[in-house]
């Protein structure tokens, strides 16, 4: 279509010019030139080509598949040599030159993945370090890598020791109906190699001081059946809680040590040690077992873990003023972690002088004395004796006078933790608003008293779902989601705001004042002391919640336990940001799953808190690895992040973990660990001749052992396969067809000129 334009237009030009009547013939020579030249130019842009086809013979492929498992490294050879070793020179001495005469030779090697390898560097490699054997596997993705190029035939060298990946059985069929055969070289005797490996250690992450805990040490051995060896339990050293700590070197004291008989034939056993902490802080502990001789690996004879030891219990004094439900079932729940000791006074009915007392601190002489009814009424309770004071729906005139205050010194003082629960009297401008505890208190009371009875669902503010105490979880959205699903209460107690300083956990989401919206739970600061205030007198409800995601973590309980721990924690824990690596171990098996642990404490806010790991593989390269963070039964102690990784590499690696608040990093820990040859490759380490003949025998192959596999080359037969060869020439980018559309073009010039033509 642009050549009919383009010839229109030029046709044209020269029938409107005056040589058409001057001269017709040459108007129209010199017409058809210029068209020429114009063709010339728009074949040029349309980019012809001239595809030429031709067919020739070349040989055809050839794979060698050759196993670098471990196992290979098993000297059970001739001369004492390796199965790599034998392997390496059967291809590179022997068998090379034959091959490449009749094939085209392409080499792979192949453990739990395939990599290409040249006889260059097959020639200088002396160990093979793949972590595990995917015959199937390595079969199945060798002849992916050919496709379309006709495969004459695969050599496999391996000792059989398939241990991973689809079954080769189930692939040799696929090969067979392609019509190519295996050629199978079995290496290696029929030795057995045994081995005891340490599977893991059962022990709670957190304990009280003195508490008597139950270790369990899961073993297996393969072999040594009704040998007899040794389990140790090793203390390596105690850091403080709030320290910046790294996993203690040394040998550690001995604390236990246990005989045992081994059951052998794989099968699991367990060993248990008692232990009793008698410090606050972490315990790093290890457990040995007893080498025997000839055990493959000796990196999984040893394994550690942290015991996180927390003081004495924490003692809780309840104060209220009638029999309710809430109080008596965060009484109970708090009753049922051995962690705490309760303690209740509650005022019977509208006797004032009725109190009743229940727990077995009223026991305690030193801090009731000897007769704890006496200080019942007027209350005069000994709050120096406790971490933590909930104050119910109660009157403050039924103190005697003094006591107050120096409850209030206890809180700012010496850290005393502080609860108010939802009441009339507990948010009465003329009750508690009007009393010692009145700067306490996280909000400004009404007077009088206004119960609100709307549905109220307990919707935590932006602040909220980054604080500890509504923070369950460690997962903000994990978190959120629990809070969305707990049942409302039937109404709350509204007061005019949240004091200065303080901070709204909870809103009402419709409910508001000139204010704003009405806090259902405020949390605020007093010295050394910190101070929770609910508006909410039906939280218990969140105890008989339909919802399956809060009957799994328990949120009623999960929020008062951990909300006393978090409360009588202190101030020091608020300024604490810090993280240390938990990787339980310093020696890990080639290829075995690995978790890369870390406990960070997250000091007053969760709020753009992450982790990171930057883990320096032997060779010195660095990589940059996110873990996630896990669901923490008590995040405000401590918050989990974990990776697992399977590492290939042999040699010591080195891992940074850094806490991260927004992009700024505020703390770290270092550790390193040893990678070492993996057991599992060594557990049935003999040759499998049956499955390498069997593959053999499947493809209309040939199976050979390392005497016989000298003369495979000569009984190979060759085998071509024809090529198709297309040849693409642009015509466009010829130099001919250039000179061509010049010549023409300057051919019209010079008649132009000749003749006189403008």
């Amino acid at each position: 279509l642009m050549a009919l334009v383009a010839g229109g237009v030029v046709a044209g030009a020269y029938l409107r010019s005056g040589l058409v009547r001057e001269n017709r013939r040459l108007a129209l020579a010199l017409t058809a030139l210029k068209g020429v030249v114009l063709l010339g130019l728009i074949l040029m842009l349309a980019k012809p080509q001239w595809v030429r086809q031709r067919e020739r013979k070349e040989k055809a492929d050839l794979l060698i598949l050759l196993d670098f498992s471990e196992s290979m490294n098993i000297r059970d050879e001739q001369g004492e040599r390796t199965r790599f070793e034998v392997a390496r020179d059967l291809i590179v001495e022997r068998w090379s030159s034959a091959l490449e005469e009749k094939f085209q030779v392409r080499m792979l090697e192949f453990s739990s993945f395939l990599r290409p390898v040249s006889t260059e560097d097959l020639r200088i490699q002396s160990l093979a370090d793949g972590s595990s054997t995917d015959i199937g596997g390595g079969l199945q993705q060798a002849l992916k890598s050919r496709e379309g190029r006709g495969v004459a035939a695969v050599i496999l060298v391996s000792d059989g020791v398939h241990n991973t990946g689809p079954h080769p059985a189930e692939v040799a069929p696929r090969l067979a109906a392609q019509n190519i055969p295996i050629y199978a070289v079995g290496l290696g005797g029929d030795r057995i190699y045994v081995d005891v490996e340490i599977n893991g250690l059962d022990l709670p992450e957190l304990v009280l001081e003195k508490e008597l805990v139950t270790i369990g040490v899961d073993l297996t051995a393969y072999g040594y059946e009704d040998e007899s060896t040794s389990v140790r339990l090793f203390r390596r050293g105690v850091a403080e809680p709030a320290a910046q700590i790294s996993s203690p070197g040394g040998p550690g004291e001995l604390l236990e040590e246990k005989p045992i008989t081994l059951f052998g034939k794989g099968f699991r056993q367990r060993v248990e040690f008692s232990y009793r902490p008698e410090t606050v802080g972490d315990h790093f502990l290890e457990v040995e077992v007893g080498l025997l001789p000839g055990e493959a690996v000796e990196a999984n004879n040893r394994a550690s873990a942290i015991l996180s030891v927390v003081k004495r219990q924490l003692k809780v004094l309840m104060i209220e003023g009638q029999p309710r439900w809430g109080s008596g079932m965060v009484f109970r729940t708090l009753r049922g972690d051995a962690r705490f000791r309760v303690d209740s006074v509650t005022q019977l009915g509208s006797q004032e002088a009725l109190f009743l007392p229940i727990g077995a601190g009223f026991r305690d002489r030193e801090a009731w004395g000897e007769d704890p009814f006496a200080r019942l009424y007027p209350l005069d309770p000994p709050f120096e004796s406790y971490d933590c004071v909930i104050l119910g729906d109660i009157h403050p005139g039924l103190f005697v006078e003094g006591s107050l205050e120096r409850l209030a010194r206890r809180v700012e003082d010496n850290g005393l933790a502080l609860v108010f629960l939802a009441g009339e009297e507990t948010f009465h401008a003329q009750a508690w608003g009007n009393s010692p505890l009145a700067s306490l208190l996280p909000v400004v009371p009404e007077s009088p008293p206004v119960y609100r009875e709307v549905s109220t669902p307990f919707m935590p503010t932006p602040a909220g779902q980054q604080h500890p105490l509504l923070n369950l979880t460690g997962l903000p959205a994990l978190t959120a989601e629990l809070w969305r699903q707990v049942p409302g209460s039937n109404g709350f107690f509204k007061v005019q705001q949240v004091r200065p300083g303080a901070v709204a956990l909870a809103e009402h989401p419709a409910e508001r004042n000139r204010h704003g919206n009405y806090p259902l739970a405020a949390f605020q600061r007093v010295g050394k002391g910190r101070v929770l205030a609910l508006m909410v007198e039906d939280a218990w409800l969140w105890a008989l919640d339909p919802g399956q995601a809060v009957r799994k973590y328990q949120v009623f309980r999960r929020f008062w336990r951990g909300a006393v721990r978090y409360l009588v924690s202190g101030r020091r824990e608020d300024e604490l940001e810090g993280i240390a690596l938990l990787l339980g171990r310093s020696k890990v098996a080639r290829g075995e799953e690995f978790l890369l642990r870390s406990k960070a404490q997250a000091g007053e806010s969760f709020e753009e808190l992450g982790v990171v790991y930057e883990l320096t593989s032997p060779d010195g390269l660095t990589d940059s690895l996110q873990p996630a963070p896990e669901p923490s039964e008590d995040p405000r102690s401590g918050l989990f992040y974990s990776l697992p990784v399977r590492l290939q590499q042999i040699g010591e690696y080195q891992i940074v973990a850094r806490l991260l608040r927004g992009q700024t990093p505020v703390a770290e820990d270092k550790a390193t660990f040893t990678v070492e040859p993996a057991a599992f490759e060594h557990r049935n380490a003999g040759l499998n001749a049956t499955l390498l003949q069997s593959l053999a025998r499947t493809t209309g192959g040939g199976y050979y052992t390392s005497r016989t596999a000298q003369r495979l080359p000569q009984d190979l037969p060759p085998s071509e396969r024809t090529v198709t060869v297309r040849r693409k020439i642009e015509l466009w980018n010829s130099l001919a067809l250039f000179l061509a559309v010049l010549l023409l073009m300057n051919a019209e010039w010079v008649v132009r000129r000749w003749k006189d033509l403008s």
